[in-house]
């Protein structure tokens, strides 16, 4: 039993090798290769091996090209997204020095209302109001660009903005 436990173990362990060494072997022929058919042997260009090879090779291209652009893509979005955080935060300091100054105001209204009150007249100044600071308002956040689906002969579909109608 003990012989036939290890030889099931051993046999296990090398069909799993057998498959990594495979995995290694596609992944080695798929990477450098950038002939189509660059073996050396003579080929006949319209038979279905040589076209099935082209298809392959266009939309590999397709592929890393589609990839490339979504990287580029991705990359832009960060930037904008950076500047946009940088020009909030600059905003939020303002608003903060705005919101300090606006409760100084109001703490010196206060002593004033308190002093006219205690001398039975009216305050010589309306109570600050905050919208009298103009508090800037945050800029909203970038949007991630549409997906193009290569469809460009739509961008006036429906209606012409351009011509005027009597």
């Amino acid at each position: 039993m003990e012989a036939q436990a290890g030889l099931v173990l051993s046999n296990l362990y090398s069909v799993q090798v057998n498959r990594q060494l495979q995995a290694k072997e596609e992944k080695k022929s798929t990477k450098g290769k950038k002939r189509l058919m660059g073996d050396g042997k003579a080929k006949l260009f319209t038979g279905d091996e040589f076209y099935q090879l082209c298809v392959h090779n266009e939309q590999r291209q397709e592929d890393i090209e589609n990839v490339n652009k979504r990287w580029d893509a991705r990359q832009a979005q960060a930037e904008k997204i950076s500047e946009w955080k940088k020009d909030n935060e600059a905003i939020k300091e303002r608003n903060k020095a705005k919101k300090e100054e606006f409760s100084v105001a109001v703490t010196a209204w206060e002593a004033e209302k308190e002093m006219a009150k205690a001398e039975k007249r009216k305050p010589r100044w309306n109570k600050p109001k905050w919208k009298d600071y103009n508090p800037e308002k945050m800029k909203p956040r970038p949007k991630k660009p549409a997906e193009d689906d290569g469809d460009d002969g739509d961008e006036n579909s429906g209606s012409n903005n351009d011509v005027e109608s009597d």
